[in-house]
């Protein structure tokens, strides 16, 4: 019974190293994602980056003159670099919102089976998954912003309204607030205090974007008056998932090394005893 185990235990071992072998052949963002029907955009995306693209301008990038022209100039970089599309509409397997199980098995499994919405349509983490999947909402916008002003060493903070958005606070040398929003490539031009009362800046701000209506910027206006809650960095913004996902992407290489040498340990015996009988005949 033990040896027909550890047969089993050995063949899912080499199974799921094989599964992520296969993995690191495999692009996580979706093939088709710059020929997305319009209907299923938020808005159409002026620019279309491939990975490889978006990491060398992020490789290449110079900081401008002073700090707050660098996090503006992030802050244009980011929003150029997702494609913006209805996040409940498109289909979570096709746009890997459900991350496919050669990517990484335990995100999977949980997002078919856990019945979590935040596993059957997943936010990444680590900002570079997240570009590299190249899609995203403005929780999403703002995780890599943040994590791309840490790079340069500006003092940052996320800053989310459970109503209904994410942005960025950027904080200067003399302490002075002032918000960013990357998935609209939006500086605000108020700081994060001047939010609720600022209703005249704050519209003005997004209407020269040219991607809203009179009724989606009184919407904004109208988040930006409701409660807000504050983040240091990324790891404070979305904890758990943090670490899970760190985890899972170690644990899936890992567990699958540990199968196979536990399964490899019967075999290596069994040789061994063949071994010493065929000595002593």
């Amino acid at each position: 019974m033990l040896k027909f185990f550890k047969i089993i235990v050995l063949i899912s071992g080499l199974l799921l190293m094989a599964l992520n072998l296969y993995g690191l052949t495999q692009p996580i963002r979706y093939p088709g994602l710059f020929s997305t029907d319009e209907s299923l955009m938020r808005f159409s995306s002026e620019t279309n980056y491939t990975y490889d693209e978006i990491m060398a301008k992020i490789e290449n990038f110079k900081p401008a003159d002073n700090d707050l022209d660098t996090a503006r100039s992030l802050n244009e970089l980011v929003n150029s670099s997702l494609t913006h599309v209805v996040w409940s509409r498109v289909d979570p397997a096709t746009y890997r919102q459900l991350v496919p199980a050669w990517e990484n098995y335990f995100l999977y499994l949980m997002g078919k089976f856990s019945s979590l919405p935040q596993f059957e349509r997943y936010h990444f983490s680590n900002y570079k998954r997240t570009l590299e999947r190249g899609i995203g909402q403005c929780g999403d916008a703002s995780n890599v912003l943040s994590s791309l002003l840490n790079k340069y060493d500006l003092k940052n903070n996320i800053i989310a309204y459970p109503a209904g958005h994410v942005l960025v606070e950027y904080i200067d040398d003399n302490g002075q607030s002032h918000v960013l929003d990357p998935d609209f490539g939006v500086d605000v031009g108020v700081g994060a205090d001047e939010l609720d009362d600022q209703d005249e800046v704050v519209a003005a701000a997004y209407r020269e974007v040219d991607r809203y209506t009179e009724e989606d910027i009184d919407y904004l206006v109208g988040v930006f008056k409701t409660y807000k809650e504050v983040f240091d960095d990324t790891t404070h913004f979305m904890t758990q998932r943090h670490y899970f996902e760190h985890i899972s992407y170690v644990a899936k290489w890992l567990l699958p090394l540990a199968m196979i040498a536990f399964g490899l340990i019967k075999w290596q015996r069994l040789f061994s005893r063949r071994r010493s009988v065929a000595a002593t005949a």
